[in-house]
């Protein structure tokens, strides 16, 4: 298996799970960050720990697909109670606007919703900061940790500017630094 290849800071096991890290896995040609990236995010699910994917490459079904292959049931983790899976969409629903289909004005951030949308409405860091308040409010529901992972860092950039990126970028990071969370965003190469 390819992980044997790896060093042994990259060898994780439901036991042994990065805490307040911030891993960039950088894509290239011969080898998609994609690979990486489920890897962790199934093995959160499968040591009972949260997982929100801001998905900008890649279907909800795909997640899905992948996970159960990798033995994690995504499904079952975006139904149960809390959830344990937020999926923000922005491959499906490119159109929907970036707000909390859960929250309302006065409501507390509990979500019961565990389908979330996103969309570029201008290219200012309105829409990108409304982004991060649902990771934030994913993040903050409970005290377990969670992975955040952004699967095509390259989208944001195209949508938002790499400055608005990277200020997302740096308040996950934050959020990291600060609670028990693991972000991890996948940044294709210019070669992919």
């Amino acid at each position: 298996m390819a992980a044997a290849a790896w060093p042994s800071e990259l060898v994780f096991t439901p036991l042994n799970l990065p805490r307040k890290e911030f891993i960039l896995i950088n894509d290239v040609v011969e080898a998609s960050g994609s690979f990486f990236m489920h890897h962790i995010t199934s093995m959160f699910l499968k040591a009972d720990q949260r997982v929100c994917v801001v998905a900008l490459a890649d279907s909800l079904d795909h997640f899905a697909a992948v996970g159960r292959k990798l033995g994690a049931n995504v499904v079952k983790a975006q139904h149960a109670s809390p959830p344990s899976w937020l999926h923000i969409d922005g491959f499906s629903h490119p159109a929907d606007w970036c707000k909390p289909q859960h929250l309302q004005e006065d409501a507390p951030s509990t979500p019961s919703s565990v389908h979330a949308t996103f969309s570029p409405a201008s290219d200012d860091a309105a829409s990108l900061c409304a982004l991060f308040c649902q990771v934030r409010d994913f993040v903050g529901t409970q005290s377990s940790p969670v992975c955040i992972a952004v699967d095509d860092t390259s989208a944001l950039v195209d949508m938002f500017g790499v400055r608005n990126t990277l200020t997302f970028l740096r308040y996950c990071r934050h959020l990291a630094l600060s609670t028990a969370v693991l972000p991890l965003p996948v940044c294709p190469s210019a070669t992919s």
